[in-house]
């Protein structure tokens, strides 16, 4: 279950770097300089752009927190414990083992 969820994180983060999702943050940040740079703001603009903020700034987290589950997931697969384990010894098994 762990890998479809981490398939699924990893797709999301592509998407978010997919052009379509790019050109409506791009859209977004442009909003927020046009609502900052207004001479006399309304109230809402003022509430508008710290949501904005807030929600760009909750994004990321999201998608460093994503990005750390997917590869701590990718870590984590059955495959992957015998190269963790050897990835935790300074030699590597051969000399290891012929080592006096």
């Amino acid at each position: 279950m762990a890998v479809k969820t981490a398939q699924l994180a990893k797709s999301f983060l592509g998407e978010l770097q997919s052009g379509s999702a790019k050109e409506a943050f791009d859209t977004l940040s442009e909003l927020i300089v046009e609502l900052e740079n207004k001479i006399d703001p309304e109230p809402t603009d003022v509430r508008l752009v710290a949501q904005l903020y807030a929600f760009v700034e909750k994004l990321e987290v999201i998608k460093g927190n994503l990005g750390t589950y997917v590869t701590e997931s990718m870590d984590n697969l059955p495959g992957n414990k015998l190269s963790t384990l050897w990835g935790n010894s300074s030699l590597d098994g051969t000399s290891k083992n012929l080592k006096l």
